[in-house]
């Protein structure tokens, strides 16, 4: 739950810094109660980062993120779902800048020294998400964690 609101508070700070250029929502597995769970500090907070950070960057108004959280088996399951530009863009843009991200290196070093209960490895997929021309939507961040 501590976690869940820390996310709240940047995504908050964060529209404030962007003039509300986004919204953003939390969706809650009925049977999903925060209190239950722990989710290892600041995993989840460099991907929504970059969500706004570069897959908002061209945007002046409608971007979105969603944050979906269930509970699967011996598992946690957390989403995070933007409508940005896409990493192709991004990484373009990147490259021109010259800036190496190590935030997700990171985060995956991470992922691999938590316990692993009832044998969940923790493990990341980043997918990228086109609308029906194949144009850039945004990007999906799904998110496996042993319960803890």
């Amino acid at each position: 739950a501590d976690e869940i609101q820390y996310l709240r508070w940047y995504l908050d700070l964060e529209k404030l810094r962007f003039d509300e250029r986004f919204d953003y929502a939390f969706q809650l597995a009925a049977d999903f109660d925060p209190d239950d769970f722990q989710i290892p500090p600041m995993i989840l907070q460099p991907f929504v980062e970059n969500a706004i950070l570069h897959g908002f960057r061209d945007k002046k108004e409608g971007g979105r993120i969603l944050l979906s959280f269930k509970e699967v088996g011996e598992s946690l399951h957390c989403e995070i779902v933007d409508n940005g530009r896409g990493r192709a863009r991004a990484r373009a843009d990147q490259r021109k800048r010259q800036h190496e991200s190590k935030a997700l290196q990171i985060t995956q070093r991470r992922l691999e020294l938590l316990d692993h209960k009832g044998g969940v490895e923790p493990r990341i997929a980043i997918i990228d998400l086109y609308d029906a021309q194949q144009g850039a939507e945004g990007t999906k961040i799904h998110l496996v964690l042993p319960l803890l």
